[in-house]
């Protein structure tokens, strides 16, 4: 295909196929037509007047869903226009987004936060202690996975019924057990529930059709430095 075919592709999706915006899920998304360097391009404006909480990639694969639609009736069995040049369709707003893709406005991080006041203890397979959140961090790690990652400190740990003492060797041990072993991945899971569905309920940033949430724990000493186990 050459230059001149794909600008006038270009230009018949965003004259005649394109709709001047669309809400998002109380986002709007405007397209704009602009002749880049490599010819004509779409990029995609985002305004975000009610702060809401958004994730760049759940944003991105609406608009790329609706390009793909596009593709179906102007691609030919040698040229598919969405495969081969869907990044002359697909440039999207990304600087409301920080560093891992995913906005998380205040008020949301605030209600989030407060939701983990209710997770107060952890009791795995004889290892039991209290655990305090003091911090939680978002990012898309890729298109599939929502990771969070909690700063953590555990304390009043019992390890089959024996106290130990904080940030010993057998709460050293203690932590191993816990983070090793091959079923605290679902206990974990089950534990954050209460936490994660908000994420989940939330369209902006979560899409139930292909994405997963990995729950991390980053353990931390009285300090707030990292504790390696």
């Amino acid at each position: 295909m050459t230059e001149s075919e794909i600008n006038k592709i270009v230009k018949l999706c965003y004259n005649q196929f394109l709709e001047k915006t669309y809400d998002f899920h109380g986002i709007t998304l405007i397209p704009v037509l602009y002749d880049g360097r490599n010819g004509y391009e779409i990029f995609w404006e985002i305004k975000n007047k009610n702060n809401l909480s958004c994730n760049e990639t759940v944003v991105a694969d609406f608009v790329h869903d609706l390009i793909s639609e596009f593709s179906k009736f102007v691609s030919t069995r040698d040229n598919n226009v969405y495969r081969d040049y869907w990044k002359r369709f697909c440039k999207i707003q990304t600087d409301i987004f920080p560093r891992g893709n995913v906005y998380i406005s205040d008020s949301d991080r605030e209600e989030l936060i407060k939701s983990l006041t209710n997770i107060s203890e952890l009791n795995f397979r004889g290892v039991h202690c209290d655990i305090d959140f003091y911090n939680v961090n978002f990012e898309n790690s890729s298109g599939e996975d929502f990771y969070i990652g909690y700063d953590v400190v555990l304390s009043n740990m019992s390890v089959a019924g024996e106290l130990v003492d904080n940030f010993s060797d057998e709460y050293k041990e203690g932590i191993h057990d816990l983070m090793y072993h091959d079923d605290f991945t679902d206990y974990q899971f089950d534990l954050m529930l209460p936490f994660t569905s908000k994420i989940i309920r939330n369209p902006l940033l979560f899409d139930n059709d292909y994405m997963y949430i990995t729950n991390d724990f980053i353990i931390k000493d009285k300090r707030g430095k990292t504790f390696f186990y």
